[in-house]
């Protein structure tokens, strides 16, 4: 893993974000969606191997790569 290639954060408050986290969403750096729980989601280095471990419920992480 050597490059974040993908930063997604689920909320089930995503629909109410904040003018902060507005605008670092316009800067097309991570994507903010609407979710039951919350969660991160993290993919590596275009996700070429189609690999994944999710450390759910211990921790709201998801890790592709």
């Amino acid at each position: 893993m050597r490059e974040i290639t993908r930063v997604e954060l689920i909320s089930p408050y995503a629909n109410r974000l904040s003018p902060e986290l507005q605008a670092v969403i316009d800067t097309n750096q991570i994507r903010v969606l609407v979710g039951m729980d919350y969660c991160v989601e993290l993919g590596f280095d275009g996700e070429e191997q189609g690999k994944q471990v999710d450390f759910r419920p211990q921790l709201p992480l998801i890790m592709s790569w």
